[in-house]
């Protein structure tokens, strides 16, 4: 698979040209209708551009080279990176219901027109791709920065369609709902800033590998002959795919330190190659 790293940065970059984009869009049509909403909009794509800024350092710090006081790398610091995009998240949220609510009490009123409509509704459609985009290669490699940035980019879109809705019902009806709309969408990003925060936090604490891993590792050791178990296996995650662990194996007695030093380097090979992760491998020697 191509360089994780190089995956992550370009996709970062297409989320800053099109988030560029939408910005400069927005603020044009935001400007030209006085409308709060959309003007809010185009400062929270602003904000995207920012969290994909920061994806790009996070990914660019997370590769360097072990030192003398970081030995296990810095691949830590994506899951910083994704801590920062939550708190993003959430300051874009709280700004979208302030901006509302003040849009509510002095009763802005905006002045929409068809070429609003279309222009939004085109925002809408590329908000939505890059929010699946994001998320579909957050996923892929297994980036939780990636995945928040997505995961925001469709809450955008859904802000940008309660806009849309309230243009409409302003064209068709002559009522304004965009302050409304505005505050209830700004409560839902909030949330999902603080789902991005606990998976993050979580990660920087220190998670349990799952269940299904810690059973697919055990597997694939118990797949070589000379292996009669595996027991006792731990593993540190030190970012993403970036592991290091110990698994004890029963072997039987007879063997000498001749066979079992091939063993256990071939299991070691084996679990880097398919989890990523540095394993060390000890011995319980048993009579059959």
């Amino acid at each position: 698979m191509e360089n994780r790293s190089k995956i992550i940065v370009r996709t970062s970059i297409i989320g800053i040209l099109a988030n560029v984009g939408l910005v400069i869009l927005k603020a044009i049509v935001g400007l030209f209708a006085n409308s709060i909403a959309i003007i809010m909009d185009a400062i929270n794509n602003l904000s995207d551009a920012l969290s994909s800024t920061i994806t790009i350092i996070g990914t660019k710090l997370s590769q360097k080279k072990p030192d003398a006081k970081h030995p296990y790398g810095h691949g830590r610091v994506e899951y910083i990176t994704s801590l920062a995009i939550g708190v993003i998240i959430i300051v874009a949220g709280v700004g979208a219901i302030v901006e509302s609510i003040i849009s509510i009490i002095e009763k802005r009123e905006p002045t929409f027109s068809v070429i609003s409509l279309v222009l939004i509704s085109i925002a809408v459609l590329v908000k939505v791709a890059i929010g699946l985009y994001f998320r579909h290669v957050g996923k892929k490699v297994k980036s939780e920065a990636l995945k928040g940035s997505g995961m925001d980019a469709l809450f955008d879109a859904i802000l940008s369609f309660g806009t849309l809705v309230s243009i409409v019902v302003s064209l068709f009806w002559d009522v304004n709902i965009e302050g409304y709309i505005g505050a209830v969408i700004g409560l839902f990003m909030i949330k999902s800033g603080i789902d991005v925060l606990r998976t993050s936090l979580s990660s920087i604490i220190g998670e349990r590998t799952s269940k299904e891993v810690s059973e697919a590792i055990k597997h694939l050791v118990c797949q070589n002959p000379e292996v009669k178990g595996a027991y006792d296996l731990i593993v540190n995650n030190y970012g993403p795919d970036r592991g290091i662990g110990s698994i004890h194996i029963e072997v039987s007695d007879e063997m000498t330190a001749k066979d079992i030093h091939p063993l256990t380097r071939k299991i070691s090979a084996q679990v880097y190659k398919e989890f990523g992760i540095i394993m060390t491998v000890g011995i319980y020697a048993t009579r059959y």
